[in-house]
């Protein structure tokens, strides 16, 4: 099993508090659009706490971490 991080485009201000927490998967680029740099895969496993946090800290609720 694995990990899944899924972004509501519709609802995401590119705030870039994920970016804070987790720069290893979420990038907000100069033009205010966050890209996900590691979308799923078992090397998402090791971040696994601080995608919960980035989850967590969106203002907006616009970041689901799911068990793939």
């Amino acid at each position: 099993m694995g990990l899944k991080v899924v972004v509501d485009f519709d609802l995401c201000e590119a705030n870039a508090r994920c970016m804070e927490v987790c720069p290893e998967v979420f990038k907000v680029d100069d033009d205010d659009f966050l890209h996900i740099l590691i979308e799923e895969g078992p090397q998402l496993e090791p971040l696994r706490e601080k995608l919960r946090e980035a989850e967590r800290v969106c203002p907006r609720q616009a970041i689901t971490i799911v068990e793939s």
